[in-house]
């Protein structure tokens, strides 16, 4: 194998990673090498990353005295790893479409093959690292040795990063084969590119979780059955039965390459030419649909691109999401039995996280300008704009209202909220995210932006990144503050609970509802009366 054709190779592939980061890049005037080097430094970036988060929580633990523990991280690291080779295979070698292309060329299909495998790797580097740790940590702290314990535990590490290859490849490549996912492909790649970043902060929180917990109580947990030879591996290697096992992955990993290699590669050619002509033709079924399926289709079309989607994570729901691994970490924080007289406390927690969830980097705060020229050329369409943007509202609304909810639903989960307080919870942030939405999706109205290039700009509309942060700063010191105050009056023998409470459900009825009447007469009804490029001039 020629191998500066194969460093050639790799360099190719690494730029069809993350095609996004790689336009991003172009975007900046960068070229080629340029490009390489960039990705390479955030692979960098993130496997250190991963080494201080993960290693610094795993070090204290003796693997060897908590197999159950261990078969349960390395299930966790091994799902994330899953689906970041999922993602990467399906970026390198499907979403690249370039076996054609090197057809006419002197590259043999083992060296475009092999070159994809090493990218692979090299992306599934900063997930592999929990589990190096894990490895290198249990086998220094076997019987046979610090020395002997780390070669064994990297060994066993490439082991199962090969099994996990076969694993995300092998569902690729059946992936590739559903007529379904070929004609929607990009929401596809935005599930594949969007699925390992929340893996990712899962799994911090689960760590945090289970090793305060088994810290605290030294109670180990059940072995995962199907993991545990990989515990036995480690602690006694020597074991006919064992070393039974560790042939028996090595074979079915080298015949999954075979077959991979041998009959599932060719079939990408057939694979590609199906896709486009079934794209073709599903697009016939569309116009029998009613008007509000088109638009939440269209919609749905407008957000599901998966920069899109990386730049509202980072910008909206990261640090929510840090602040809720925060509170929950370690199962530490139980308000299982908390008292009746609290119960305007849910209310105030459900207001002010929805104050804190959506903001100027929220979908519902951009989802008009995601129209660009489309919204324009709507206007001139016999659609009222009142119902166009009642369903764009609708929707953008629902999206939101549907993330925070799961994320409240799995927080009273972890903190042993009373299902009564869940409830209450849980209707006072969709109220409150209802009515933040509005504010929100008028300001989008009011800054409309149709010639944005890079949906960054969008974001940036009225203090960007600065001023987000200075929301969500502001927010929790409004929170910390009321919520303070709240609980202050509690404690005041005078004053009865239940009024204290009556009187935060009543403020509360009374803010949201001038909010919403205000928006229903100065926005919703306004909007078919006077020509939209008006209406926004009055708005501003």
């Amino acid at each position: 194998m020629n191998k500066s054709q194969l460093k050639q190779l790799i360099k190719i592939n690494l730029l069809y990673l993350n095609p996004q980061q790689t336009q991003q890049y172009r975007k900046k005037g960068k070229t080629g090498s340029a490009i390489t080097a960039a990705i390479l430094r955030q692979y960098l970036m993130l496997t250190i990353l991963f080494l201080v988060l993960y290693s610094g929580q795993l070090f204290p633990v003796n693997f060897l005295k908590f197999p159950g523990l261990f078969t349960y991280y390395l299930g966790l690291f091994a799902i994330m790893e899953i689906t970041q080779i999922i993602t990467s295979v399906y970026s390198v070698f499907y979403n690249s479409q370039d076996f054609e292309a090197y057809a006419p060329l002197p590259f043999s299909r083992n060296a475009i093959f092999f070159s994809k495998l090493i990218v692979v790797g090299l992306s599934v580097t900063p997930f592999l690292i929990p589990q190096v740790a894990l490895f290198i940590l249990t086998g220094i702290r076997a019987t046979y040795g610090v020395v002997l314990g780390a070669i064994w535990g990297v060994l066993l590490i490439l082991v199962v990063l090969l099994l996990v290859f076969c694993i995300g490849a092998l569902l690729v490549f059946g992936i590739s084969k559903i007529s379904y996912l070929q004609q929607h492909r990009k929401l596809l790649t935005s599930i594949l590119v969007f699925l390992p970043v929340m893996l990712m902060f899962f799994s911090i929180f689960i760590i945090n979780f289970t090793t305060n917990s088994s810290s605290a109580t030294s109670v180990d947990v059940k072995p995962f059955a199907l993991l545990l030879p990989f515990y036995q591996l480690l602690k006694a290697p020597t074991q006919v039965s064992q070393l039974l096992f560790f042939v028996a992955i090595l074979l079915v990993i080298a015949v999954t390459l075979w077959l991979m290699i041998k009959f599932l590669l060719p079939t990408f050619y057939a694979t590609k030419s199906v896709s486009v002509s079934k794209k073709k033709t599903r697009h016939h079924r569309y116009g029998a649909r009613n008007l509000r399926r088109q638009l939440w289709h269209y919609n749905f079309g407008l957000i599901k691109d998966p920069n899109l989607l990386m730049q509202v994570f980072a910008n909206n729901l990261m640090p929510i999401m840090m602040i809720m691994i925060v509170l929950m970490g370690g199962g530490r924080l139980s308000l299982a039995k908390v008292s009746a007289n609290y119960w305007g406390a849910f209310i105030l927690a459900g207001i002010f996280f929805a104050v804190f969830s959506i903001n100027q980097a929220s979908i519902v705060a951009n989802v008009i300008s995601l129209d660009r020229q489309n919204f324009s050329f709507i206007n001139t369409l016999p659609i009222e704009m009142n119902t166009y943007l009642r369903h764009k509202f609708n929707f953008a609304a629902f999206c939101q209202i549907l993330i925070m909810t799961v994320i409240l639903v799995i927080a009273s989960l972890f903190l042993k909220i009373p299902i009564l307080f869940a409830l209450i919870l849980l209707a006072s942030n969709i109220i409150a995210g209802i009515l933040v939405s509005e504010i929100y999706f008028t300001r989008d109205l009011r800054r409309l932006n149709s010639e944005w290039t890079n949906v960054n700009q969008l974001f940036t509309r009225g203090g960007g990144n600065f001023m987000v942060m200075i929301t969500l700063f502001l927010t929790i010191i409004a929170a910390v503050a009321v919520i303070g105050i709240y609980f202050a009056l509690l404690m005041i023998p005078l004053i009865s609970p239940v009024i204290i409470n009556l009187v935060i459900l009543l403020i509360a009825i009374i803010v949201g509802g001038s909010v919403g009447w205000h928006y229903h007469n100065k926005f919703w009804q306004q909007l078919d009366h006077v020509d939209i490029k008006t209406f926004i001039k009055t708005q501003e």
